[in-house]
């Protein structure tokens, strides 16, 4: 990756014009009236780029021209707008003469000359003035084409601007606001590239350069660039953005590559994301932007940066890609108002009332069980079905010929209920390969759900499974899970009832029985050393015990969310019950995620409420014993309990469980049913 600075000279000659009689003192007489000649010209080049990109000179155009010069005061002391004409450049300013240092600042290309009508006043408020949101991406260049150009700006010192005729000569670097980022893809070991967008984009910048600061405060995307069928490589790709600069990572530990950037990526990080495919998988790679491949997320006004992106496959380490997760791209003519989610692979799909999603397969070939599905486009390999919902009709499922051919099946969801779902695929045994958690919601954390900033993260403002986010109602208590497991369990159904569960039905919309020989959720005592395989064949089996992985402590697997570590956590693991995006919380620098939580707002609407600190408000879900699996507790106080991704080598797994005190460190049986809050990875 490389980058360089992308600079404009202006020559800038000062003549000061004696516009009123010499006084006889040496010291300059302030406020009196002066002229200042400008001679401004640009350092055009001539390297000629293909067609569709501007050349260096079209980078470097002026069309306009704001001149503004401030006292040492900060007061605005002169201010001309004129067109540019590069083959007439002399510029004359009106300023008024001053006896300390000014400072000139050039604001060009603004295409108005009334930009700065009642602003600009002050060098200070000048200094706060921010670019009109973008509304697209290409709305950063001005003008029409074959005549565009980018809002530039710049400044120089002078010691003093004395009356009289006065001639000096000064350089100043008018800078791009926009940077300019080039990439290149090529795929190789039978990957094709489906398509190709940018996310993180700030849609506004500070028009005078800011050292400390950007002025961003919302970003927009590309949209999807869909490439022909068997397309291996594109080549000089490009477009402009207004600076990022998010800094270095967010975490501890030693990153070497793209996967330990993605890992610790501040908020709202630019990154190209590309989709890709072979004929044994679906992929999304992300590839972070910045100043090296490691640890800088910055991107600087008035840079140049270019990007070799290389797709091996979800089994090389390529330094140039994130983590991997799976996809399709819509095809608007057959797929109507449905709607793939992009955001790569998961256990757990959010899906809109009345929207769609297309789920690939691929996801059973990827767990520590191996390859389950030889042929993923297989009209006989597999079938996809419902195996359980909250309300009658919630879901339907499609095995269509033309998803099947990408690996996928399609889930429908209700345009007027929400709930959640879980939907499996079958062999022709009729043994479950793999299962999905469908959460139908409106709340999208992603695209303007509300979400809690705690404690350096970014947390989803309910539980995974909540339906809505209102305080004291069984809609916020969302699901459970054993701590390692990636399916979920119902919760309750009831704040005065705690042992009431949510009822589920099956696809014929028959109500499920749960207990010992339920038709629904079924308790078995975990009778094996190592259990992976019977959970993930059979997601509505609650394995009772210390833990449901294994009976002995030597087999215990502490790596099914993360690992043991709390001082930096792993990747997401392929058994996170969280969406595309999300994970379950870990612990870092020995710290919990909860950290710094306190009772000072006391129990209220059967939970506890943590807003005044910015984590937000936490329902009393109960839990399923470890024990037993039965539930219980629900809307008690003492028993509101939250996993962590870590687990401790004595079987346990760490969790927040709050009570009159909140225990943030506390760690319980994994065979537990707890609730899981998500935060962004």
């Amino acid at each position: 990756m490389l980058h360089n600075k992308l600079n404009i000279n202006l020559l800038l000659l000062f003549v000061f014009l004696f516009l009123v009689s010499c006084t006889q003192n040496d010291k300059t007489e302030e406020g009196k009236t002066a002229i200042i000649r400008l001679l401004v010209s640009s350092a055009n080049s001539n390297v000629n780029t293909r067609s569709s990109e501007l050349t260096t000179a079209e980078e470097d155009l002026i069309n306009d021209i704001h001149i503004l010069v401030y006292n040492s005061l900060g007061e605005l002391i002169g201010h001309k707008y004129t067109s540019y004409n590069p083959s007439n450049p002399a510029i004359t300013v009106e300023t008024r003469s001053s006896n300390s240092t000014c400072t000139i600042y050039a604001i060009a290309n603004t295409g108005s000359s009334t930009y700065f009508n009642g602003k600009a006043y002050s060098e200070d408020n000048l200094k706060t003035l921010v670019t009109e949101d973008l509304s697209s991406v290409d709305g950063i260049k001005k003008g029409t084409s074959g005549s565009q150009y980018f809002l530039m700006s710049g400044s120089i010192i002078v010691s003093k601007i004395d009356p009289g005729t006065n001639t000096v000569s000064s350089s100043l670097s008018l800078s791009r606001l926009a940077a300019k980022i080039k990439f290149n893809i090529t795929a190789s070991n039978g990957i094709t590239i489906t398509d190709y967008s940018v996310k993180n984009i700030p849609k506004n910048s500070y028009l005078i350069n800011n050292t400390s600061a950007d002025a961003v405060t919302n970003y927009l995307s590309t949209g999807l660039t869909t490439l022909s069928a068997g397309t291996t490589s594109v080549s000089d790709l490009y477009f402009y953005m207004y600076e990022n600069r998010k800094g270095g990572r967010t975490g501890t530990g030693t990153p070497t590559d793209q996967t330990g950037k993605a890992l610790y990526a501040p908020v709202n990080s630019t990154y190209i994301e590309v989709h890709a495919k072979s004929s044994t998988f679906n992929g999304l790679f992300k590839i972070y932007l910045g100043a090296d491949n490691v640890s800088d997320y910055n991107i600087k006004r008035n840079n140049s940066y270019t990007y070799d992106i290389q797709l091996l496959g979800p089994g090389y380490a390529d330094t140039r890609v994130t983590h991997y997760g799976f996809t399709l791209s819509a095809n608007s003519s057959t797929q109507n108002n449905s709607y793939v989610y992009s955001s790569g692979v998961s256990n757990c799909y959010i899906v809109a009332p009345g929207s769609s999603v297309y789920i690939p397969v691929i996801r059973a070939n990827q767990s520590a069980l191996g390859t389950q599905i030889s042929d993923i486009t297989s009209s006989t390999e597999w079938t996809a079905s419902l195996l359980w919902q909250t309300e009658t009709n919630l879901v339907s499922v499609t095995n269509s010929s033309d998803a099947r051919a990408d690996g996928c099946f399609r889930v429908d969801a209700s345009a007027t209920k929400s709930g959640n779902a879980v939907v499996v695929v079958k062999n022709n045994s009729g043994t479950i390969l793999w299962s999905w958690h469908i959460w139908v919601t409106s709340y999208n954390p992603d695209n303007g759900g509300t979400t809690n900033k705690f404690n350096g993260l970014v947390w989803m403002d309910r539980n995974l499974g909540a339906t809505a986010m209102t305080p004291a109602t069984v809609s916020a208590l969302g699901l459970l899970y054993q701590w390692g497991r990636k399916d979920p369990f119902p919760g309750g159904s009831s704040l005065s009832n705690t042992t009431a569960v949510k009822e589920i039905y099956n696809a014929l919309n028959a109500p499920l029985t749960e207990g010992a020989s339920g038709s629904g959720v079924k308790y078995e005592a975990t009778n094996s050393t190592n259990n992976l395989s019977n959970s993930i064949h059979y997601p509505m089996t609650y394995y009772y015990g210390g833990d449901w992985y294994t009976t002995t402590t030597s087999t215990q697997n502490v790596s099914l969310w993360g690992g043991a570590s709390l001082i930096s956590p792993n990747m997401k693991t392929v058994y996170d019950p969280c969406p595309a995006g999300w994970r379950v919380p870990a612990w870092i620098n020995n710290k919990s995620p909860w950290e710094g939580l306190s009772t000072s707002n006391g129990i209220v609407n059967y939970g506890y409420d943590w807003s005044n600190l910015g984590a937000g408000y936490y329902p009393s879900c109960g839990w399923r014993e470890c024990g037993t699996g039965v539930l219980g507790y629900v809307g008690d106080i003492a028993a509101g309990a939250y996993w962590t991704a870590n687990a401790d080598a004595g079987g346990g797994g760490y969790h927040m469980h709050f009570s009159n005190v909140p225990m943030i460190a506390d760690i319980a049986g994994r065979a537990y049913g707890l609730s899981v809050r998500c935060v962004k990875e």
